[in-house]
């Protein structure tokens, strides 16, 4: 069996989520926090952020299970190639006691003492884009497994890197286009204004067309009929889509 999947999955918490992604044929951007942290310093902040983007994960159906507490029980899959082309990355892991976390953090303080200290306008410009292209790099990264008490659903030592997580992050040109639209933001801020913020990152979004869906998962046995009725009733042009239909209890049983 392969350690990956052919297909990308996003997992969402009802099934009214899911009609609204295929009836859409799009999914909405959505600010979600992360922290990159050395674990012997847990307390500082500076990585503490919230990033527009949308979550998948590339994991088979036997370890699909171990996720849809923290997600969801509903999903839909889409190819590989749709995530490549549409700019999808694996998001990267690093450990809260690697080298290269450390190294990272010194990218960070030494791109933001550049920025900071530079005087001459041609430095301070290209210094200056050099910290947006390391912003963009973190929207990428999370830490290998939780170190804190508790982010969200996510218990204690929880292990990020199994759920083998592909995002799509907004592109430079799309958050030219946008003024209102950041790329990174600390989590304070985003705290304080997480209304505003969501929903200037929901007039964003990731499209795809029926023909790029290889599953559509449901939670139970018995709502595969009333996603039938309702891929009939928004008509579908791809009547192979209604046997890529498959259920969670599917899934555990047969798996």
């Amino acid at each position: 069996m392969s350690l990956s999947s052919n297909s990308v999955i996003h997992y969402t918490s009802s099934l009214e989520n899911l009609k609204g992604i295929i009836k859409e044929r799009k999914f909405h951007l959505g600010y979600c926090t992360d922290y990159i942290r050395e674990e012997n310093k847990v307390e500082n902040a500076q990585f503490e952020i919230a990033v527009p983007m949308v979550c998948f994960c590339d994991i088979p159906f036997t370890e699909v299970s171990k996720l849809t507490n923290e997600y969801g029980c509903y999903g839909i899959g889409l190819s590989k190639i749709w995530a490549m082309e549409k700019g999808l990355n694996p998001v990267l892991y690093f450990d809260s006691k690697s080298k290269a976390t450390r190294i990272l953090n010194a990218i960070e303080y030494l791109s933001s003492s550049i920025c900071n200290y530079a005087s001459d306008d041609a430095i301070s410009h290209r210094s200056n884009k050099l910290m947006k292209q390391y912003e963009g790099l973190l929207g990428y990264i999370k830490n290998y497994k939780n170190i804190s008490s508790k982010v969200g659903k996510i218990p204690p030592d929880y292990v990020f890197y199994n759920e083998r997580e592909w995002r799509y992050v907004p592109s430079e040109n799309e958050l030219e286009s946008d003024s209102e639209l950041k790329l990174l933001l600390q989590k304070t801020e985003y705290e304080a204004h997480k209304r505003k913020y969501n929903s200037i990152a929901k007039k964003h979004f990731l499209s795809f067309e029926e023909t790029d869906i290889t599953y559509i998962i449901v939670n139970k046995k018995s709502e595969i009929h009333d996603m039938l009725v309702f891929l009939n009733n928004i008509g579908i042009k791809t009547p192979e889509l209604c046997t890529k239909l498959i259920s969670l209890e599917q899934i555990q049983n047969d798996f």
